[in-house]
């Protein structure tokens, strides 16, 4: 009974909702992805072998105008990096971002129907880690401040809903998440997404 309740209102969200605009300005996506390391142990960029540092989440888009968007995402899920059984780290990661987002289908680059929707966005946030599982090594006693740069495009099904792509890259304020601290403070992150939009 429980099962067919939870259908019968997904189907009603999905049968009420569309085009995120001036006259619908909000809309609500969920995503997963992958998170990719870079600092003192090595470049994890664009490695996908092994495929374990994964996330999922939700966000929450609100149009401002034809050009901008705003949008505050949250995600869980795991962050490391392997490069020998003496150098690495793994960590649970949850973070969350306020992203500030360039519209190119505006009406001045592309028009705003276009099907495909490329983007640029801007932010900053907040991540904390654990690690209560004995393979998961990290440090946990405070939380890191990131500010973070990125982009993507959209891809327009139907006025009801959306695919999107969106890359992420992540300038952190802390440098001892992989037990290896410096004074460069160079350790970043960056999170490949792929999600779907449903649009209120």
């Amino acid at each position: 009974m429980k099962k067919l309740l939870t259908l019968a209102i997904f189907i009603f969200i999905l049968a009420n909702v569309s085009a995120q605009n001036a006259d619908q300005k909000w809309g609500i996506s969920i995503f997963g992805g992958k998170t990719e390391y870079v600092g003192d142990l090595g470049n994890g960029f664009f490695d996908w072998d092994p495929w374990v540092y994964g996330h999922i989440g939700v966000s929450g888009n609100r149009y401002l105008n034809s050009s901008f968007d705003l949008n505050l995402q949250l995600e869980t899920g795991s962050y490391g990096y392997w490069e020998s059984s003496t150098s690495n780290f793994y960590a649970k990661k949850t973070d969350g971002a306020l992203l500030l987002r360039y519209k190119f289908n505006n009406g001045y680059a592309i028009k705003e129907e276009a099907l495909v929707a490329p983007f640029l966005t801007a932010g900053f946030g907040f991540a904390s880690f654990a690690a209560e599982e004995d393979e998961l090594r990290t440090k946990t006693d405070d939380w890191d401040a990131f500010v973070t740069l990125g982009g993507g495009f959209r891809f327009q099904v139907d006025p009801r809903f959306s695919l999107e792509y969106q890359f992420l890259y992540n300038f952190t304020n802390g440098d001892q998440r992989d037990l290896n601290t410096t004074d460069d403070r160079n350790d970043r992150f960056l999170s490949h997404s792929l999600g779907i939009i449903f649009n209120l």
